[in-house]
């Protein structure tokens, strides 16, 4: 039996321009280790994206980050990375 039941929650793969992508108005933490930022972007330039961040669709070609900050963070910040691999997820407020 699957731990997760996804088909109430499609999502699909893509490669997404990392300025279309905005923070969560939901996000917990409020406080990034820039040190931590850092092992992480050079972690990601080494051994590239494992685990894909997710978004959800907002208007006028934009999205919302609903997992993965440190991850954008770390590549924003550290790499010369300009897209990113995003699970698109079609949630609403409450599911983000």
């Amino acid at each position: 039996m699957p731990i997760t039941d996804h088909k109430n929650y499609p999502f699909s793969f893509y490669m997404i321009d990392i300025k279309k992508i905005d923070p969560s108005p939901y996000q917990h933490r409020k406080y990034f280790d820039e040190n931590s930022l850092k092992e992480l972007g050079a972690s990601i330039l080494l051994d590239g994206l494992i685990e894909p961040i997710v978004v959800r669709p907002q208007k006028k070609d934009r999205f919302q980050l609903i997992a993965g900050e440190r991850r954008l963070r770390a590549i924003k910040d550290y790499t010369d990375m300009t897209i990113i691999q995003a699970k698109i997820a079609e949630v609403d407020d409450l599911q983000a």
